[in-house]
């Protein structure tokens, strides 16, 4: 898995995307940026799908604070991309043994 996350973040191509498609896909209105409602929504999902208990408002709304990197009130692709990216770093470090809790900064 750690290869083929590698593999892809060495390809601009193809992690943009990957987070292209992603977004458009959680941009459920079509607006362009994400706002709280959508990522509540993905959030929700994910945590049901990974069976863990949902997250409460005040934790979407850390998390939502944490990627609106400009403060504008709305997650735009480019903040969203850059999640992705530290996500998936995060994913490495963490597979190669090189844990820091501090990896993702949101």
């Amino acid at each position: 898995m750690v290869e083929a996350i590698k593999e892809i973040l060495a390809d601009d191509e193809a992690i943009n995307k990957i987070t292209r498609l992603a977004f458009e896909k959680i941009d459920v209105d079509g607006s362009g940026h994400l706002d709280m409602k959508e990522l509540e929504t993905i959030m929700l999902r994910i945590s049901a799908d990974m069976g863990v208990e949902p997250p409460k408002q005040q934790d979407i709304e850390e998390v939502f604070k944490g990627i609106d990197k400009d403060n504008d009130g709305a997650i735009d692709y480019s903040e969203f991309a850059l999640l992705i990216k530290n996500i998936l770093l995060s994913l490495i470090k963490n597979e190669e043994g090189d844990e820091n809790e501090n990896d993702i900064d949101i």
